[in-house]
């Protein structure tokens, strides 16, 4: 018979934690159990959960009282992590044109939620795009098109929502249909 290893499952508050004991150990060497707390915004004991959990799948290095490091699996799935967020915040800043904080924030948010096969085709998809110059090209000549289609479609839809509300939107033309 053979055994088959598999990836530990993870889930996204767990990889948070294990994404902020990398940030914490790369400016500092090694990570107090209260600095992760303060930066999770959590208790003591809340935080020393996450880490004997994270301990536990072999993510980090811990013992009470001492300094927490990642693991070599613990840097693997903390790189891991990067590339999904750097994909998904390339894709939104890029394609979506989304600003900058919000492509963060929303990379953040979906790198622990988005199924790996979806962040799969993303990548082949982005990869093609790239791998295309007249693509390119024509994304660059179409962008201002795009916004300017972006601010329609928002002044749109405050004018509908406006209209819900019985408010007259100065923003709306509205236009009349005439019957022969």
């Amino acid at each position: 018979m053979i055994k088959q290893t598999s990836k530990p499952v993870i889930s996204g508050t767990l990889e948070s934690y294990l994404e902020e004991v990398a940030i914490l150990q790369k400016q500092y060497g090694a990570v107090r159990i209260t600095d992760l707390a303060e930066r999770m915004g959590c208790r003591l004991p809340t935080a020393t959960s996450a880490v004997r959990r994270l301990h536990k799948l072999e993510l980090v290095n811990y013992e009470a009282y001492r300094p927490i490091t990642l693991t070599s699996s613990g840097e693997a799935t903390v790189r891991q992590l990067s590339q999904r967020h750097r994909l998904l915040e390339d894709f939104f800043l890029n394609l979506l044109l989304l600003p900058a904080t919000v492509s963060e924030q929303e990379a953040c948010r979906l790198e622990h939620r988005i199924p790996t096969r979806i962040l799969r085709r993303l990548r082949i998809f982005m990869d093609y795009f790239r791998s295309r110059p007249d693509l390119l090209k024509a994304w660059d000549g179409q962008k201002s098109s795009f916004q300017q289609f972006l601010k329609k479609e928002k002044s749109l839809k405050a004018a509908k929502k406006a209209s819900k509300t019985g408010a007259e939107s100065p923003t709306l033309l509205k236009k009349s249909i005439v019957k022969d």
